[in-house]
């Protein structure tokens, strides 16, 4: 990953209809060429506020604090701010009280499992356009993989990637 370059936002204006492998390739948005003027306009008015934002906002969703600390260290670079939370709860109390551009995900939460949280975002309005980055240190049971696969697709198709479980 080029740190010039990572914040560039690309918007996907095409023919094809098939949005999924854009949007987990990182994607901002994905419009299909027959679209009207209006969500044209949106479109391009969103990349506009994008680029214009100095700092970006992450929700870091982990409990433990050697971890949050890394992926503070990893992200970094100064034009990114990060909430971290440590429970599902506060994640949920985080979205509907500030916009993020990203969340990182760690499944194993103290007071509900990544994936039960997931469920719950995938019904919250103000975060169906956020990409979500699963990380985990452990491997998945098929059934987990299965649910995620199925949370991937759905919150894909509200707009935005769910990116796959990363070994952290």
């Amino acid at each position: 990953m080029d740190l010039a370059t990572r914040h560039i936002p690309v918007q996907i204006i095409t023919v094809d209809e098939n949005t999924e492998p854009k949007l987990t390739q990182g994607a901002l948005g994905y419009l299909v060429k027959s679209e009207n003027k209006e969500t044209l306009q949106g479109a391009f008015n969103e990349l506009k506020t994008f680029v214009e934002r100095p700092m970006r906002n992450l929700l870091l969703i982990e409990d433990d604090e050697v971890q949050q600390m890394s992926i503070r260290e990893l992200i970094g670079n100064g034009d990114v701010k990060t909430t971290v939370v440590g429970t599902g709860k506060e994640a949920l109390d985080a979205l509907h009280s500030g916009k993020f551009d990203c969340m990182v995900l760690d499944l194993g939460l103290p007071d509900m499992s990544g994936v039960e949280l997931l469920e719950k975002i995938k019904n919250e309005p103000q975060s169906r356009a956020v990409p979500i980055i699963i990380y985990t240190a452990r491997d998945l049971l098929q059934e987990e993989e299965l649910r995620l696969r199925r949370l991937a697709e759905k919150h894909c198709a509200q707009g935005r990637a769910l990116a796959g479980a990363v070994a952290g």
